[in-house]
């Protein structure tokens, strides 16, 4: 069970800039650790967490290009730097099923600059672009406790696109300041019809090496909805993952039911088969058990 409640309260400061804090609790509990040798135990435990976060937002900046037939062309740049603050715990005792199961700490800068582009003509609003450049800055990279030992991330690039009829092209890249090139490159398509969608995407990580394929289909009727993905795997030819999610939505909570199927030749460690059930209560945190 994950429950991860947290309060923040955004602070406008004379229309110029908008200050953000916020102070979370993250409290999970196992009904298994992880022991010396690699097995799993009937122990239980329990994982307290806090973390803080504070984001300065603005001054948002934007002007409005004149363009033919009484259409204008509005650009957008909003500035933001952010502060994290988890402290180090240890955790190797903990099994490692997602990435909720091991939080890394933090103390962190992360800087970014928003850029949105809209198109306005006398009938309609057209959101044509965003594009955020993003870096982080980790301050505690020379402590021994520190997952990364070097101090800035790979430069973000995130291209968020419109301009075809409810088709959304969204691109990630990631590229390395210390002369490595790129590091990973992600692209999503996503093509909207009523109640149906399908989403393509392409994965590529230089390290550990990997390129994928994936293709999800969904449709939500009401509350209720249902999605499906297969995950590709390229560079190795063969069918990496396959998984089907049922998510019916209320006022202020969730339920999900999740099945999933993972191919892990090549591995040592055999075929997955996992199904899942989670309660998520809006704003507090999750509860659910899987198999």
């Amino acid at each position: 069970m994950d429950l991860h409640p947290a309060l923040s309260m955004p602070i406008n400061v004379k229309d110029w800039f908008t200050i953000t804090p916020k102070a979370g609790l993250r409290e999970t509990w196992y009904n298994k650790s992880l022991e010396d040798d690699g097995n799993l135990r009937n122990n239980s435990q329990g994982r307290l967490m806090p973390d803080v976060e504070v984001a300065l937002r603005g001054p948002q900046m934007e002007r409005v290009f004149p363009l033919k037939e009484e259409r204008n062309l509005k650009h957008t740049i909003i500035p933001e730097v952010k502060y994290t603050y988890i402290p180090p715990k240890d955790q190797h005792e903990i099994p490692f099923f997602d990435p909720v199961d091991y939080i890394p700490p933090q103390d962190s800068f992360t800087f970014s600059i928003t850029n949105w582009l809209y198109l306005y003509t006398p009938k309609k609003t057209f959101r044509l672009a965003k594009v955020r450049i993003e870096q982080t800055y980790h301050a505690h990279f020379h402590k021994r406790t520190s997952t990364t030992k070097r101090p800035f991330t790979d430069l973000l690039i995130d291209v968020d696109t419109d301009i075809l009829h409810k088709v959304t092209l969204d691109t990630q890249v990631r590229y390395s300041v210390y002369g490595e090139g790129i590091t990973a490159w992600d692209t999503q398509a996503r093509l909207t019809r009523s109640i149906f969608r399908l989403k393509g995407s392409y994965h590529y990580q230089k390290e550990p090496g990997e390129r994928f394929a994936i293709l999800e289909p969904g449709i939500s009727v009401g509350p209720v909805d249902l999605w499906g993905a297969v995950r590709y795997d390229l560079k190795n030819h063969y069918q990496r993952e396959r998984e089907i999610k049922l998510l019916y939505t209320g006022a202020c909570w969730s339920i999900t039911l999740d099945y999933l199927h993972i191919d892990n030749r090549g591995t040592g460690t055999g075929t997955e088969k996992k199904i899942s059930f989670f309660i998520t209560l809006k704003g507090i945190g999750t509860v659910g058990r899987g198999k």
